[in-house]
């Protein structure tokens, strides 16, 4: 009865008080990153902390070394595109998968022109079920260590799927807590699925810029940086900024982790990047920039209130999380407490019981 009742006080302080947090930010080792989808650069890739490609294109066995090397190796998955038409259930325009898009009601599938690539609904469950159950899949079956989220601001083409381009990053998180998630873009949702990732990638950031909306988000990503952990992730091209030296020290004072990726330079690019590293600590402004004005709605292009969660939630959900490890071992110490006294009691009149028996033993004699 004992073991019973401290197991049953037990499973309720999990169920009700656990810890379900999940990790905000890249792994404590991570001080710098390799991009690329090309094959036939695993000696390059051994040089850095961690590697987003196309997992496809590589091994296991070749992953493996990588992760031999104390590499985080992180897996592509476009969930907002599709690279080619698939049939699926046929319900979808043309007789194509349900989950594309026809804004044009031209009776095909809308395309994205400059990649050749197909628009998804992150809102169509055959959508979901297919990027958890194969795309997702196929990426830890490599032995990767986590997730390269792209494609993700076709939320921003559909505005009608913010909510549920959102839920589709919950929902990968939730059936994998323990694998890193890096989102690419994906900007007007970042502060609801915020919660959820471990860094976002500003692909195409370059330095120097005058643009009001970069300088912005820049300053927004080290809001959300010193607020919920979660870490940035520059990328640039070498054929439209070849200042290495520059793009790593601006990164590092925005506390971005950099990198440029090149056709024909990456070998020289690898070596200077490898070389290299940004700390992951709460970062100063850049003395070179005049503090921004507060972004606007219409720039930051966000979410309604209603359906994302506020800065104020989500500090106030972390600071739920940590009273509950609290009362979660109060419960422990007190429902232990309550089980102890209850045996003890037990004991303590049975051995009463024996002891007034054993008196009108003696007293009878």
């Amino acid at each position: 009865m004992k073991f019973k009742t401290v197991f049953l006080g037990m499973t309720i302080c999990i169920l009700l008080f656990g810890n379900w947090s999940y990790a905000l930010s890249l792994p404590g080792n991570v001080r710098n990153y390799f991009w690329s989808y090309q094959p036939g650069l695993l000696e390059e890739m051994k040089k850095f902390d961690m590697v987003i490609t196309d997992t496809r294109i590589y091994s296991k066995e070749e992953i493996m070394q990588l992760k031999e090397k104390k590499t985080t190796v992180i897996g592509y998955v476009s969930i907002g595109e599709s690279d080619q038409m698939e049939k699926g259930d046929g319900l979808g325009p043309g007789g194509y998968a349900s989950w594309y898009f026809d804004s044009n009601n031209d009776g095909l599938p809308d395309q994205n022109k400059e990649c050749g690539s197909y628009y998804t609904n992150a809102g169509n469950s055959r959508w979901v079920q297919k990027i958890i159950k194969e795309e997702i899949k196929k990426v830890l079956d490599s032995g990767a260590d986590g997730f390269f989220l792209d494609t993700v601001d076709t939320s921003v083409l559909y505005p009608q799927t913010e909510d549920a381009m959102t839920k589709l990053i919950k929902n990968i998180r939730d059936s994998y807590p323990d694998k890193i998630i890096i989102q690419n873009w994906g900007f007007g949702i970042v502060d609801s699925t915020v919660p959820y990732i471990n860094a976002v990638m500003w692909e195409s950031w370059y330095p120097d810029s005058d643009n009001q909306w970069i300088i912005n988000w820049q300053n927004r990503f080290k809001e959300l940086k010193s607020k919920y952990g979660v870490d940035l992730i520059a990328l640039g091209y070498y054929e439209k900024y070849s200042n290495l030296e520059r793009y790593y020290e601006v990164s590092k004072k925005l506390g971005f982790i950099p990198f440029i990726s090149s056709k024909k330079k990456l070998n020289e690019v690898a070596d200077f990047f490898s070389a290299r590293e940004v700390i992951l600590n709460p970062v100063s402004e850049l003395q070179d920039k005049q503090p921004a004005e507060e972004p606007q709605a219409e720039q930051l292009a966000v979410v309604s209130q209603d359906e994302q969660p506020t800065e104020k939630r989500v500090v106030f959900l972390k600071q739920y999380e940590a009273a509950r490890v609290i009362l979660a071992g109060l419960m422990s110490g007190i429902i232990g407490w309550i089980a102890a006294k209850s045996y003890y009691g037990k004991i303590h009149r049975k051995n009463e019981v024996e002891r007034q028996e054993l008196l009108q033993t003696y007293q009878g004699m």
